[in-house]
């Protein structure tokens, strides 16, 4: 039987309906006609699947001809730089036709996720931000790092840095694997956490205090001075992003991993752990958006059977014995 009236909730009730079946909701309110299930009010709503980024840069270079399949569709043929890919094969898409035109040899690497020539920057409204940092903004506050930014061992320069912010400040890479293994999984004594905390402070009240003479002057600047001025302030807005975010992070616990052992002197087992803790902080939605540089070196990698250097070898002219 029906009863005469639907009885009322008070807001706090309706709360609590959130976190409840549909079956105690019906049984509490005395109804036992079917309703239609209120998605807003039961909270189980499908959660969309995490999108992920995850940059190579191969500052040296692909061979194109090695690189590129020769033909398309489900039952492509894999390259033979892509063959190790292949258990992959079902979700895999390549895409080519995507070059952006920004040419210099090696001082163009630094374009490679931006399409802007760093001495062109000042011309886009964006400057030569990269789309991996472009990416993180859309990630913000959901997880730990909004990105990570990682390069093996081989030197990075000015002119090949892969990740830039619209203010055209090179986003700094880690190679070291310990310092990247405690930074994702090793929490803070208690005390690291207070002297952290006390840190953010201190460089926020220095923002602002910095944020206060900039406004100061900026009436008797030239409108030259007012456009480094205004990305001076784009680039405090994205230092003061990245402070929320720390502090916001700083007391919740960090997800326990062991670090895998390998042998320092073998690049066979250093190079594929950068690959292996990327896999893991993507595994714990430490991040959501990474960016990985390949050496930037004329090391000899005589362990895979290289006779010359790195960089002698991306300059093989084609020849089949490079």
């Amino acid at each position: 039987p029906l009863p005469t009236a639907l009885p009322s909730f008070t807001a706090k009730e309706l709360l609590f309906m959130k976190s409840t079946t549909r079956q105690n909701f019906l049984k509490a309110s005395g109804v036992s006609l079917a309703l239609p299930h209120l998605t807003s009010l039961f909270g189980d709503k499908k959660e969309e699947p995490k999108k992920r980024f995850i940059c190579v840069h191969q500052c040296l270079g692909w061979e194109a001809e090695a690189f590129f399949p020769k033909d398309y569709g489900k039952d492509i043929k894999l390259s033979p730089t892509l063959e190790p890919l292949s258990p992959f094969k079902d979700r895999l898409t390549v895409f080519n036709g995507m070059e952006h035109g920004v040419t210099g040899g090696h001082y163009a690497e630094h374009a490679f996720l931006t399409g802007v020539h760093l001495n062109e920057a000042k011309k886009f409204k964006e400057g030569n931000i990269s789309v991996d940092i472009k990416a993180a903004e859309h990630v913000g506050l959901k997880t730990r790092f909004p990105s990570l930014h990682l390069a093996l061992p081989g030197g990075v320069g000015r002119y090949d840095r892969t990740s830039w912010t619209r203010s055209s400040i090179s986003v700094p890479m880690e190679s070291n694997l310990e310092k990247i293994f405690n930074q994702l999984f090793v929490d803070q004594t208690a005390e690291a956490k207070k002297r952290q905390f006390k840190r953010l402070q201190q460089n926020t009240s220095i923002i602002d205090a910095v944020l206060k003479q900039s406004h100061a002057i900026q009436p008797a600047l030239s409108q030259e001075d007012t456009h480094s001025l205004d990305q001076f302030y784009t680039s405090i807005r994205e230092t003061e992003k990245k402070l929320s975010t720390r502090r916001a992070w700083i007391n919740s616990d960090k997800p326990k991993e062991d670090m895998p052992e390998y042998n320092r002197q073998s690049i066979k087992e250093v190079f594929p752990l950068y690959y292996k803790l990327m896999s893991l902080a993507l595994k714990n939605d430490s991040t959501r958006v990474i960016s990985l540089q390949l050496p930037v070196t004329n090391q000899v990698y005589h362990e895979l059977d290289v006779t010359d250097g790195l960089h002698l070898v991306s300059h093989h002219g084609k020849s089949p014995t490079r």
